[in-house]
């Protein structure tokens, strides 16, 4: 109940200030907190969809070293995210994953690498593979 909609609110605010907060390193350590309670109240699936942000924070910030994480939280790469998702078949969590991957390369103009992602992405949605991917 209450917990369950204490750690919606906390993920839906980290998602909205990521888009329309300039302070970075400040969501950055909003986030480290937030993870400490997911895992304290057993939260992992939530836990591992704001850590896919929680990547692309950090990759735009460029300073692994300024979270300052605790490390009894065990920080997933975007790969192993991905491939948690595609274990527990987590639509979810996927859809975090690439989307925020896409928006750190698009950041970076790395428009190559948006195509492909967007290609997976929309494998997910529509369970083709129609298209050629270059």
């Amino acid at each position: 109940g209450d917990v369950d909609n204490a750690v919606l609110c906390s993920m839906l605010y980290c998602m909205a200030h990521f888009f329309s907060v300039p302070d970075l390193i400040g969501l950055q350590k909003y986030m480290v907190n937030f993870f400490q309670q997911m895992a304290k109240h057993k939260r992992i699936g939530v836990l591992h969809s704001v850590m896919a942000y929680f990547g692309a924070v950090t990759s735009l910030i460029g300073n692994k070293k300024s979270c300052k994480i605790d490390f009894k939280i065990e920080m997933k790469t975007n790969e192993e995210l991905y491939h948690i998702a595609e274990q527990t078949q987590s639509a979810y969590l996927k859809h975090n994953v690439l989307a925020n991957q896409m928006y750190t390369h698009c950041y970076f103009r790395e428009y190559l690498i948006v195509a492909d992602l967007g290609e997976d992405y929309r494998r997910m949605h529509t369970g083709t593979n129609n298209g050629t991917k270059r």
